[in-house]
């Protein structure tokens, strides 16, 4: 009626209304029996921990699985995947023995390892010796701009002792024209004479096939260049060679911290105007020695103290009417 409050949904009858709800004795195991308004009996929830009719006295335990839908013990869980489908494998863990999981129908596991991106380190500009670091498995990437067509490119790399180069150019367009290992351990590598069709960069990448790395020197030329040859010496091996005054070389060898160094270079035919220049690692100048104009005396660096362990070079030059014979040597 107008003066009886309104019933709000999921609000309790009044007392003296609807269906009584009989006491029942209560237990912590044995919890009173509700019924709903139909007088149907509403059923206990098992409480957690009450033995199971199919294996009384039983708790289930945290380590529990859930197989097809049902809740089997650990014990007798048998962990398998749902037909049709294919159990992962993991990654395994670097120097770790592991057996491969299954393949999917129809595809194939990649097990090779991606190649290494090339570190771009810079331009390669004809006449200069461009030097750097290669650590073991590292890619070098230095660019060549070509701005005449058919122009040639000659590359030479010396390498530490212990690397073995490889030399890859590619061209403008990404595409690999050279793929070159034609020396060895500790020997020079050179592409001479490469034929540049078009203009536009060119990649050349450098890498050592030991994945030992180490320093290295590079000179690149080009049709217009000067003539520049890379060579190595040892200590206490002297070396006899000959250029004209077109020419110039430069003699690499391993060096150490704390060595003490007397570089020698003296002519051995007529009256050239001959000198060289120390370099160090990355190309560093460190001394010039250039003392006797026109004469047979040689040119020395006595008692020169290295600062650190890398590749020097002794950059060796001349001026004469023809061909200079000069013998080097380098002592520690």
């Amino acid at each position: 009626t107008a003066n009886e409050p309104p019933v709000v949904a999921g609000t309790p009858p009044p007392v003296g209304e609807g269906t009584a709800v009989a006491p029942t004795e209560q237990s912590p195991i044995n919890p009173p029996v509700a019924t709903n308004p139909s007088g149907t009996a509403v059923p206990n929830l098992t409480p957690a921990g009450t033995p199971s009719p199919t294996n009384p006295g039983a708790i289930p335990s945290a380590t529990e699985l859930f197989t097809n839908g049902t809740i089997t013990p650990a014990s007798t869980a048998t962990n398998a995947a749902p037909s049709g489908t294919t159990t992962p494998t993991a990654t395994p863990i670097a120097g770790a023995t592991t057996t491969a999981g299954p393949t999917p129908t129809g595809s194939t596991l990649s097990t090779s390892t991606p190649a290494p991106t090339p570190i771009d380190i810079g331009p390669a500009d004809p006449e200069e010796p461009l030097m750097d670091f290669l650590n073991g498995g590292e890619l070098h990437q230095w660019a060549f701009d070509n701005e005449v067509i058919n122009n040639s490119l000659t590359v030479q790399v010396v390498p530490s002792a212990q690397a073995d180069i490889i030399l890859t150019v590619y061209d403008p367009n990404g595409v690999q024209i050279v793929n070159q290992n034609n020396t060895g351990t500790g020997l020079i590598e050179t592409i001479t004479d490469l034929n540049l069709p078009g203009e536009g960069l060119y990649n050349i990448v450098l890498t050592d096939k030991n994945k030992v790395g180490g320093d290295y020197a590079m000179m690149i030329l080009d049709s217009f260049s000067f003539n520049i040859t890379l060579h190595q010496i040892d200590y206490g091996a002297p070396q006899t060679t000959s250029f004209t005054d077109n020419e110039e070389q430069i003699w690499f060898f391993d060096g150490s911290e704390d060595d003490l160094l007397t570089i020698t270079a003296v002519p051995t035919t007529g009256t050239p105007d001959i000198g060289f220049e120390l370099i160090g690692p990355f190309a560093e100048p460190l001394e010039y020695i250039d003392e006797f104009f026109e004469s047979s005396d040689p040119e020395v660096l006595s008692d020169y103290i290295l600062t650190e362990t890398g590749l020097y070079g002794v950059w060796l030059f001349g001026v004469y009417d023809g061909t200079m014979s000069v013998r080097l040597s380098v002592e520690n």
